[in-house]
């Protein structure tokens, strides 16, 4: 995993399938002498969005359950449903001690479920 320690979003992928719990991590989240960020006081933000013009599918606001450590965070959420099939954009933004940032990046497609 490469470091976000120059201000620049780690870029991660997500492939999801439609119908099934959303549990995902992202780690590496370090300050500028690559030691871990303590995450636990941070506000977070996610969204995922067809591009920036449109309308967001998702977005996760600090009050959803977001698990948030020593260097990563986590989140889980309820199955992903509807006709959302298609490639998205999200990102994850944290707010900690007033600075806010964009922490991840990536493109979030979300296929449909093969087993019926």
């Amino acid at each position: 995993m490469e470091e976000n320690a120059n201000n620049i979003p780690i870029i991660q992928n997500i492939i999801h399938v439609l119908g099934d719990a959303f549990s995902r991590e992202w780690d590496g989240i370090v300050d500028s002498d690559g030691v871990p960020i303590d995450m636990s006081t941070s506000t977070l933000k996610m969204q995922v969005r067809k591009n920036q013009l449109r309308t967001e599918i998702i977005t996760l606001e600090d009050t959803e359950p977001w698990i948030k450590e020593v260097g990563k965070i986590s989140i889980i959420l309820p199955a992903l449903t509807g006709e959302i099939r298609g490639k998205y954009q999200y990102d994850i933004e944290s707010t900690l001690t007033g600075f806010k940032k964009t922490l991840f990046t990536g493109e979030f497609l979300i296929i449909e479920d093969s087993t019926k």
